[in-house]
This record gives C-alpha cells, sequence and structure tokens, in this order.
C-alpha cells in the first residue's frame, strides 16, 4: 500500500513539474511577444 501510495505520489509531483515548466515557457514567450510587438 505504501509503495502505491509512493508511487501515486512520484507520478503527481513529476505532472506538476510538468505543469509548472510548461507555464513558465507559455509565460516566457508571451512575454517576448508582447515586448517585441511594442516596439
Amino acid at each position: 500500500m505504501f509503495a502505491a501510495l509512493f508511487e501515486l505520489g512520484h507520478a503527481l509531483a513529476r505532472c506538476r513539474f510538468g505543469i509548472h515548466s510548461c507555464v513558465v515557457r507559455c509565460a516566457t514567450v508571451s512575454l517576448a511577444s508582447r515586448r517585441s510587438s511594442q516596439e
């Protein structure tokens, strides 16, 4: 049971990290495009 919970937590942490990196990338791209459109 503990092993299953550990695996689930590990998968959730990895998924959250993937979402976080995706959000950071999207924010960086949107900021860059907004900055270039202002010039």
